[in-house]
């Protein structure tokens, strides 16, 4: 009876998203769009049945996509698509006296650089992880269905990246088979950078990897298995994020502001007029 009911709601909100009957009034459905997705994984919780609501819950995503979408377009964050070299996002202003952070100068030599700074993050999670769930007992595709949403849920991580730089600047979504990247020209404080560094992590991973931890899932094995999976995953992507956050301390001044240049951040004590720093 409630798989009838929640198909049908599904189905509605569906049509109404994707002809656009809702574009214009669109917000005042948006918290019963979310409030029907947290009733779908209620049920599926209560119910013990994943699968089936999971499918419906899946479908009634698609509005409240379309709404997340207009939201991040009034918020100038700009999905740009696949990035193959550094001049696509060597754009905007560069202050004659930024000094660059001293890293690699290239993205996989940061990715490498961040696993070493990481390695104390990585190995105390994962000491956690492998005492609350036996990994090596996971059948494949539900591991592989968590290795795939934890990819999907790189889009989200970088959405909170750039909605920590101020609303009017132009944020810009990027993706490789590297890596996902934000790109912002806009300086910003270090006190600033440091947060939207971290943001993401603690969002999608340290706080539910704690409440994992916390043993707040352990009434379904099922259920704390993949929050414990995908959020560790989720840690484990922020291995840019915590090399940023490691030189912004070491090597930015107190007062100085940081801004973005290409695939390099840089530090200045005192930024061009054109530029406002928040």
């Amino acid at each position: 009876m409630w798989l009838i009911i929640f198909s049908i709601l599904t189905s509605i909100l569906v049509v109404i998203s994707v002809f656009g009957i809702i574009r214009n009034r669109q917000h005042k459905l948006y918290f019963l769009i979310t409030g029907y997705l947290v009733c779908i994984i209620g049920l599926a919780i209560y119910n013990n049945e994943p699968r089936i609501f999971g499918l419906v819950g899946l479908l009634g995503l698609v509005p409240l996509i379309a709404r997340i979408k207009q939201d991040l377009n009034k918020r100038n964050i700009v999905f740009k698509g696949k990035y193959t070299d550094e001049s696509q996002i060597k754009t905007g202003h560069l202050p004659s006296d930024a000094v660059v952070f001293k890293e690699p100068s290239t993205i996989i030599g940061l990715i490498l650089s961040g696993l070493i700074v990481s390695i104390p993050i990585i190995a105390i999670t994962f000491t956690g992880l492998i005492l609350k769930v036996d990994v090596l007992a996971i059948n494949y595709w539900p591991f592989m269905l968590m290795v795939v949403l934890s990819l999907i849920l790189g889009y989200p991580h970088e959405i909170i990246h750039a909605l920590c730089f101020p609303n009017e600047s132009t944020k810009e979504i990027w993706w490789s088979t590297e890596v996902m990247l934000v790109y912002c020209n806009t300086p910003i404080s270090k006190k600033r950078f440091i947060w939207m560094s971290a943001a993401p992590n603690i969002i999608l991973g340290f706080i539910p990897f704690s409440l994992f931890m916390l043993g707040v899932f352990d009434f379904n094995y099922s259920i704390s298995e993949f929050v414990g999976i995908i959020s560790w995953f989720m840690i484990l992507s922020g291995v840019g994020d915590y090399l940023n956050i490691f030189n912004a301390i070491r090597q930015v001044p107190r007062h100085a502001n940081v801004i973005n240049y290409g695939v390099h951040s840089y530090w200045v004590k005192e930024v061009s007029k054109r530029h406002e720093i928040i």
